[in-house]
């Protein structure tokens, strides 16, 4: 296998990763407004013509989205994976010149040379929770986007439209809550990090 190919299939597996929770969501949101109000297909299995091509769609506007949104993520959750960090380092420790970017760029240094391997562990860990967060948060702004076209398309009641808004909102709190902590914990984790690989350096 030629090594373009590989990459691209080392890529294309991240993706799909990453974004398959979302893939989910949008999925069954969209089965959910496109059924909208006779249920009973359901039971009858005729959801399924539908579910799996949705979730493949799912994953394309999961990453889509997660483009589009991820610099307001970013400012977002930057304040408090800085927060984290300075919880961790204490303020005895000199962290002026100490920023997200370098931490994003110092992570490499460590994964790649860690100190410890349980934090490298965990910061993995935090970081791919984090992400899957930043995808389902920037799917249910498209979900929300979903809800509405297709209850004008298809001219559904007032009262389902509702309820798909209810459930994009409650995933959009749910979301966004779970970034912000994860966001936290991976401050946390760099910070541990950061001790450890400095006391190592010394």
């Amino acid at each position: 296998m030629s090594d373009p190919l590989q990459t691209l299939l080392a890529v294309s597996t991240r993706i799909v990763k990453r974004s398959l929770l979302s893939a989910f969501y949008f999925a069954g949101l969209t089965t959910f407004m496109l059924m909208a109000p006779d249920y009973n297909s359901a039971l009858k299995g005729e959801v399924l013509t539908w579910f799996v091509p949705l979730i493949l769609l799912g994953i394309i506007i999961a990453h889509v989205s997660y483009e589009i949104v991820m610099p307001l993520n970013r400012k977002l959750s930057t304040p408090k994976v800085l927060k984290g960090f300075q919880d961790v380092i204490g303020e005895e420790t000199d962290t002026s010149m100490i920023n997200y970017d370098f931490l994003r760029s110092w992570k490499h240094k460590f994964l790649e040379n860690p100190t410890s391997g349980r934090l490298k562990d965990e910061l993995e860990k935090n970081l791919a929770l984090r992400q899957q967060m930043t995808y389902l948060f920037a799917t249910t702004i498209a979900g929300i986007l979903v809800v509405i076209t297709i209850g004008f398309l298809l001219k559904i009641g007032l009262n389902m439209v509702s309820w798909g808004l209810g459930i994009s909102d409650f995933m959009l709190a749910v979301s966004f809550w779970g970034h912000q902590n994860r966001s936290y914990a991976l401050g946390r984790t760099f910070g541990h990090a950061y001790l450890s690989w400095e006391s190592n350096s010394t």
